[in-house]
Formats: structure tokens, C-alpha cells, sequence
């Protein structure tokens, strides 16, 4: 077998060892041993295992955050040191926790925000419903008389005419 370069991303192998095992006489030597004495055909039995070969994750690297000293100075006893050992350690949770807050109100501040834009949102889809419903789905400029005409080319062309109108008579 040849060793794989990296572990498949699944981490799911099909690979399997068979291990044999046979009963040999007292005193058998190590240079006896071959590929024939392995042989189920001669009478001989042959027990075999079947080991399925299973990928296992690295292990985690250590922690960062240095532990030590709390616990040395725990079996030591050294109260001092206990005291000065969570006192470091509840600095950075006080960091942590004003961190969590800030965000929390940042999260609260950005939803606040969406509702009202949400809000918006709702309210301009309402206006141009109602505007769509009152103009029959036209704008005023663009509504048809009866004849198929709109009322805006109606309304140039009656400006001209009544343009021509002046003109002509002065």
C-alpha cells in the first residue's frame, strides 16, 4: 500500500488489512515461515481478521490562554497567587462581556433599522397601489378617452388647433 498525501474530506476510507494467524508446531523458526503455511487448501487451519482501516482527526493544538499558574498555585495553596490568577482571568471576561454587550446593542440597533425600512417598504407599495387603483393602473397624463386617444394628445392637439386659430385670424 502506498500512504495517502492527505485525508479525503469525508474522512471515510475503504482500505482493510487481513491479518492470518496459524497454529505452528514447537520449535518452528521464523526462516519456516511462507507463503504456504498460510495456504487454507492444505488442511491447515488459517484464522483471518479483517481490519478496516479508520481515519482519525489530529488532535487539537493547546489552548492559547495559559492555565498553569492557577493550578500550580492551587496545589501549592498560595492564596495570593489564586487571587491574582482570577483576577487576570476575570479581566478578560469583563472584556468579553463588554464586547457581547456592544454587539448585542449594535444587533438591536441594526433590527431596529430593518423594521423601518421594512416599514417604508410597506408603506410605498401601499401608496402606489392606491395610486395604480385611482388611475386605473395609468398615470392621469396617460389615461384614454373612449375613442382610444390620450388625454395629453388630445390636449396638444386641441392647443395647436386653437394656436392655428389665433394666428390665422390675426
Amino acid at each position: 500500500m502506498q500512504a495517502q498525501r492527505e485525508a479525503p474530506p469525508d474522512m471515510q476510507c475503504k482500505d482493510k488489512f487481513l491479518v492470518q494467524s496459524v497454529v505452528v508446531p514447537e520449535g518452528f523458526k521464523e526462516q519456516d515461515i511462507t507463503q504456504e503455511l498460510f495456504n487454507k487448501e492444505s488442511g491447515k487451519e488459517v484464522l483471518e481478521t479483517k481490519l478496516r482501516v479508520i481515519y482519525v482527526a489530529p488532535p487539537r493544538p493547546p489552548s492559547p490562554v495559559h492555565e498553569e499558574p492557577a493550578e500550580e498555585a492551587i496545589q501549592a495553596g498560595d492564596m495570593d497567587s489564586i487571587d491574582q490568577a482570577f483576577y487576570d482571568s476575570g479581566k478578560g471576561l469583563n472584556e468579553l462581556k463588554l464586547k457581547l454587550e456592544e454587539k448585542k446593542s449594535q444587533i438591536a440597533k441594526l433590527t431596529e433599522e430593518k423594521k423601518a425600512a421594512l416599514q417604508k417598504t410597506q408603506q410605498l407599495q401601499q401608496e402606489i397601489a392606491s395610486l395604480r387603483a385611482n388611475s386605473g393602473g395609468k398615470m392621469a397624463f396617460e389615461q384614454k378617452t373612449a375613442s382610444g386617444y390620450s388625454f395629453l394628445f388630445i390636449l396638444i392637439v386641441g392647443l395647436v388647433g386653437i394656436s392655428l386659430g389665433y394666428f390665422l385670424r390675426s
